[in-house]
């Protein structure tokens, strides 16, 4: 009893922060996830990329995968503007399965530069998203199941007017700045998503809409010596009168040509100390990440454990001079820091 009232918490407390709005720590490795205006932000051609989260294991597991994949597309006048398209298909499993939710999603941006050598340019990005979320009657108890001694699985558990399975559209907005100063670069965005606040209940009748939930968010990034950089950044999660802050830094040690090593710190305000170890070799990026939760209410359950997160992307089309006269937007420093 005491372990499903622990359960029952952590869920309510989950919900009440993260919502319909799922969310990686490692926030900047998911960028058609954070912001629509980052399609295509890679200054390489293209990119793929895999985020897997699995949080309260020991507990009642979240289990998240994303996969997306995004580039720039040429335009009639690409010394000042380009475009860039994306997709992105994402898992997200709650409680060995009991709730299940899949999105799918195209977006697109449009990049266009202010100053003469694109120094400074706007993004702006649009994203439809087909969701299916399901639930799995057969793995939950309710009170009518209760036979005095035990929960009983077999026995009817009182629900009606319910559906198993449902689909809704979503939309989301972002807007991004980007501004390139020496050896760093500058970002600040704003992106909205459930923009049409669609209805996602498994009642047949009535049932809640999705508030739409705001995103700010913005860092630097750049190196400081030759074999040393450091990329701080920071999210504002807000929906439904709920905030989430994520905050921190990862660096870099350039080891040779091909091969970078990341080292990182991180916070989510008053719940989560995120730690980051991983490396860049020959376009291709890993990054492992585990929170060490510290929420008082939490402990005796978790025993400080959090959730385990790894992202790995594989960038192509990055020699420049391949494709510059097709998208002339600009090179970020040495090139160091393309995830």
């Amino acid at each position: 009893m005491k372990n499903t009232i622990l359960i029952i918490f952590i869920f309510l407390f989950t919900l009440g922060l993260k919502g319909q709005s799922i969310r990686f720590s490692q926030f900047y490795s998911s960028p058609l996830l954070l912001n629509p205006a980052l399609t295509g932000s890679s200054s390489c051609l293209f990119r793929g990329g895999l985020n897997y989260r699995n949080q309260w294991a020991d507990i009642s597991p979240y289990v998240t995968t994303s996969i997306f994949a995004d580039g720039k597309i040429p335009s009639r006048h690409p010394k000042r503007q380009w475009m860039g398209a994306g997709i992105m298909v994402l898992n997200d499993e709650v409680g060995d399965g009991s709730l299940t939710t899949t999105r799918g999603s195209l977006l697109f941006s449009y990049s266009k530069g202010l100053s003469r050598n694109n120094s400074l340019y706007f993004s702006l990005g649009t994203g439809i998203t087909v969701v299916n979320k399901s639930v799995n009657y057969s793995l939950l108890l309710f009170d009518e199941q209760w036979d005095g001694f035990k929960f009983n699985p077999l026995l009817y558990n009182g629900e009606e007017g319910y559906k198993e399975s449902l689909f809704y559209f979503d939309l989301s907005v972002g807007i991004l700045a980007t501004y390139y100063h020496g050896k760093f670069k500058y970002t600040l965005g704003i992106s909205m998503d459930h923009l049409n606040i669609p209805q996602a209940s498994f009642y047949f009748e009535g049932g809640e809409r999705i508030g739409i939930a705001t995103v700010v968010h913005g860092g630097a990034s750049g190196s400081i010596t030759r074999y040393f950089g450091i990329r701080p950044e920071f999210m504002i999660l807000s929906r439904n009168g709920a905030t989430e802050i994520d905050y921190g830094t990862n660096v870099f040690f350039k080891m040779n040509r091909d091969l970078r090593l990341y080292f990182g710190l991180w916070n989510r305000w008053n719940r989560d100390l995120i730690e980051v170890i991983g490396f860049d070799y020959e376009g291709v990026t890993f990054l492992l990440s585990y929170d060490v939760n510290f929420v008082k209410g939490l402990r005796s359950a978790n025993n400080f454990k959090g959730g385990a997160e790894i992202y790995i992307t594989r960038k192509f089309g990055c020699n420049l001079r391949k494709w510059a006269k097709a998208v002339q937007c600009p090179r970020f420093g040495d090139d160091f820091y393309l995830y």
